[in-house]
């Protein structure tokens, strides 16, 4: 009797100090489970010398790429109400029935603002760096570079959906930014021309076509310009540019612009740029079966005849691809190298 009272102590000594144990244990997981992510800190800490500014930058750039963006659904939202491009797949897109919830409206609304908001964390942090490696001249082209891609994302959301709210400060609390209230159309656009002023005023006058440059900015002006109907604005903006003649001019021939997947060529003004790395979204669904595609988009029969006919197409039809598929001959919405066709948007 007394061993076995003497185990049962011994148990309760045990279980206690088991429990000792395990809390001690769990408080060391909590704290060891809420370290700062190594790979994701907060954007407060983020941007603080030269080397993770140009990450920022670099991020801008790969945002305006991104799949709810150019690489993606909001070129989508555009070409496909154009007329000319028949969507195969059989939803409200294709119904052209557009609802505010639909989850290609959001993305492309997320995408813009994500974009937004890292060029809004580099406004904001570049003046205060201060780093050996980062001068003046480079502190005023990288808040160039920000004000363009902010002013090309307002750009967007204004001749997609109207007049949006206005963010012009980093998101750090997502509780702060509620209730922000929608801005007019002429407001938005008011705002792009804010940004592309100051744009245009840091960058530099140089040629790099997958980046912001002083041209750049003033042909985003020019195309502003034709949205508000001020045409002598657009002109002469136009103009500006058009007369750079050395570093911008027409290529010649035109297949050169499609041939062997060239990029950057002397009519290019700014591009993105995809890689392996960072792929265009639209390039698989827009390919044939036979390429190994999806092929959700087919231009529609009109405009196939257009450019077969060499009256209206000229040459084109040696660009284009197809192949035959179950014995009929199939075209994609590209042409041969997987350059988009240059089909108009209703935005």
């Amino acid at each position: 009797m007394i061993h076995h009272i003497n185990n049962i102590k011994a148990f309760k000594r045990l279980t206690a100090f088991s429990f000792l144990i395990i809390g001690t244990v769990l408080s060391a997981c909590d704290n060891y489970l809420t370290v700062e992510p190594k790979e994701s800190i907060s954007d407060e800490l983020a941007i603080s010398d030269e080397l993770s500014l140009q990450t920022a930058l670099r991020g801008a750039y790969r945002s305006l790429g991104s799949g709810g963006y150019y690489g993606g659904t909001y070129v989508q939202l555009g070409f496909v109400p154009s007329g000319d491009v028949v969507y195969q797949v059989f939803n409200n897109l294709h119904e052209l029935n557009f609802l505010p919830e639909d989850g290609a409206f959001q993305g492309a609304w997320s995408a813009i603002y994500r974009t937004i908001n890292i060029a809004n964390h580099i406004i904001e942090k570049t003046p205060a760096i201060s780093d050996v490696n980062l001068t003046n001249a480079e502190k005023d082209q990288i808040l160039g570079e920000a004000h363009f891609i902010r002013g090309l994302a307002y750009f967007d959301l204004g001749r997609a959906f109207g007049g949006v709210p206005i963010k012009l400060k980093p998101t750090t609390d997502l509780s702060a930014d509620a209730g922000i209230a929608r801005s007019s159309l002429e407001e938005t656009y008011q705002q792009v021309l804010s940004d592309l002023n100051l744009a245009e005023s840091l960058l530099p006058a140089r040629v790099n076509r997958i980046r912001a440059t002083k041209a750049a900015a003033t042909a985003l002006k020019a195309r502003l310009y034709l949205y508000n109907h001020q045409w002598e604005n657009a002109i002469d903006a136009a103009t500006s540019v058009i007369d750079q003649s050395g570093d911008y001019h027409l290529a010649a021939p035109f297949t050169s612009w499609f041939k062997n997947g060239v990029t950057q060529v002397e009519e290019s003004i700014f591009e993105i740029a995809f890689s392996p790395q960072n792929e265009n979204g639209l390039r698989t669904p827009m390919s044939l079966l036979a390429r190994g595609g999806e092929y959700r988009y087919r231009p529609n029969d009109a405009l196939v005849s257009i450019l077969r006919n060499r009256e209206t197409g000229g040459d084109r039809l040696a660009l284009l691809d197809s192949a035959t598929q179950s014995g009929t001959t199939l075209m994609p919405v590209h042409f041969t190298t997987g350059v988009l066709l240059q089909i108009h948007p209703t935005f």
